[in-house]
């Protein structure tokens, strides 16, 4: 989706609270036209075990990479991460779930998991039963089988932690639980699994005809979901999907995982990338908190637009801004949302001094938009969503050369560039060499760096004229030759 930009002198460009057409001329729908769950139809197997058994270690070996976080530690993964298997040219949908306890309560963060596990069960063509064959049979494991039998889907037994041939008779007890064949795996070192693939892709409905892009592959619009603990980035994705797709609960650090969730709206695809609070790094202590920020900085560098939500209740801190400056960093459009507004209850000039307030605490991204929100009462969730689509199509804007030269000689004529040295600094000539964040290369008489102020002087009169809105601009410098 590419936006061609013009200085204004002829041709129409996008200005503030205007959607800019794509090649397509494409807009966001109002709101009833969700549709959360059309997509390309991949057979989809549910992985399914006690805590601590390895499902997550499995889950990241067949998808090819680290998507979910491994710890010896029981319930650390919580939502359900979906990713691709591809095996002898077919292609499934692949579920991790969070560990199951047959007799653990139903109430509490302990009853979301279960919820989220049960929904898990409903979209399944196919269960993955994993054991741990270090353990023998235990009674869970049985209440386990009984209860996967009742929803008459195939089950396939997996008995993991089979690392060496020794471990090999471990398997004989799990005969017990009336499922055969039994295969025995080693998720951590990558043994047994092409037997396993074989028999799956058998089972599955037209697995040998998946053959098209599978939804993680697919031409989205990728939007990240990151900010402090506890300021509602979950209830927002869940608000954008109209259902309960990530757990919420107001125990800070809920999310653990970096979630992707797929959306599409009147034609339109989005990846919303549901991610853990980011803490201030002195805060952070426990191994599994660690590896959940590791993995919300690194989806930044999957996503095309961060929408960075603030708690209207407590203002903006200095944590806010120091993952407004990540954002920054990896240069990402943005967007900065005001989440729990309707605790505050401002009016008129209050309001626009509060969301004044707010960007000039975050003088770093002055560029951004900033809409107050509330995700639990849905307002202004489908306006965030339609300002990320305009952020976007800034973050791929193409400048032509003609108007970029305009702006930059009236700026220099305005205000010259600092002296380097006894000799002045020309600018000769500017011209866009990237999209994604807009980068533009500047010709002059010397070699090195201009000063960050009058960079950022040149790239307000760039944004002025051309309304990159929400989105970085870079600028580099090179001498003429």
């Amino acid at each position: 989706m590419t936006r061609k930009v013009s200085d204004g002198s002829g041709t129409a460009k996008a200005g503030p609270g205007l959607t800019a057409p794509d090649a397509g001329g494409s807009r966001i729908p109002p709101p009833e036209t969700v549709d959360s769950g059309s997509r390309a139809r991949l057979p989809v197997v549910a992985i399914v075990g006690r805590p601590n058994v390895g499902k997550s270690t499995f889950f990241n070996r067949l998808v090819g990479r680290r998507r979910a976080i491994v710890q010896d530690t029981p319930g650390v993964t919580r939502d359900r991460i979906t990713g691709i298997v591809e095996w002898g040219g077919a292609r499934f949908e692949l579920v991790d779930t969070g560990g199951l306890d047959p007799i653990a309560g139903s109430v509490g963060l302990t009853g979301k998991i279960r919820s989220q596990i049960e929904k898990a069960f409903a979209g399944a063509d196919l269960f993955l039963f994993l054991v741990d064959g270090q353990v023998p049979v235990l009674p869970k494991d049985q209440e386990i089988v009984r209860d996967l039998r009742r929803r008459e889907k195939p089950i396939v037994c997996v008995v993991n932690k089979i690392d060496v041939g020794a471990h090999g008779p471990n398997i004989y007890p799990y005969y017990r639980l009336g499922l055969d064949p039994l295969f025995a795996v080693s998720a951590e070192h990558g043994l047994g699994l092409a037997e396993l693939l074989d028999h799956l892709l058998s089972l599955l409905p037209q697995a040998g005809e998946q053959t098209g892009p599978g939804p993680e592959e697919r031409a989205t619009t990728r939007i990240a979901v990151v900010g402090r603990p506890n300021v509602g980035k979950s209830t927002l994705v869940n608000a954008l999907l109209k259902e309960e797709r990530q757990i919420v609960d107001a125990e800070p650090g809920t999310t653990r995982d970096a979630v992707d969730t797929f959306l599409r709206r009147g034609g339109e695809e989005f990846t919303l990338i549901d991610t853990a609070g980011i803490r201030r790094k002195g805060k952070v202590r426990a191994a599994v908190e660690k590896f959940s920020v590791i993995k919300a900085l690194e989806s930044l560098d999957r996503c095309e637009v961060a929408m960075l939500l603030l708690d209207a209740s407590e203002g903006v801190t200095d944590q806010d801004a120091h993952i407004g400056g990540y954002i920054v960093e990896k240069g990402r459009g943005v967007v900065i949302l005001v989440n729990k507004w309707d605790m505050l209850k401002l009016r008129g000039r209050k309001a626009d001094d509060y969301l004044r307030g707010v960007q000039e605490r975050l003088g770093h991204l002055q560029f951004a938009p900033v809409l107050p929100l509330s995700a639990t009462r849905g307002m202004n969730v489908d306006l965030a969503l339609r300002t990320a689509v305009r952020v976007r199509q800034s973050f791929y804007a193409e400048v032509p050369t003609g108007p970029l030269n305009r702006v930059l000689e009236e700026a220099v004529r305005e205000h010259p560039p600092p002296a380097a040295g006894a000799r002045p600094r020309k600018l000769f000539y500017i011209t866009q060499v990237k999209r994604g964040p807009p980068t533009f290369l500047v010709f002059t008489n010397f070699s090195g760096e201009v000063h960050f102020s009058y960079q950022r002087y040149l790239a307000n009169r760039l944004r002025a004229r051309f309304d990159f809105e929400g989105t970085p601009i870079r600028l580099m410098f090179r001498k003429r030759r």
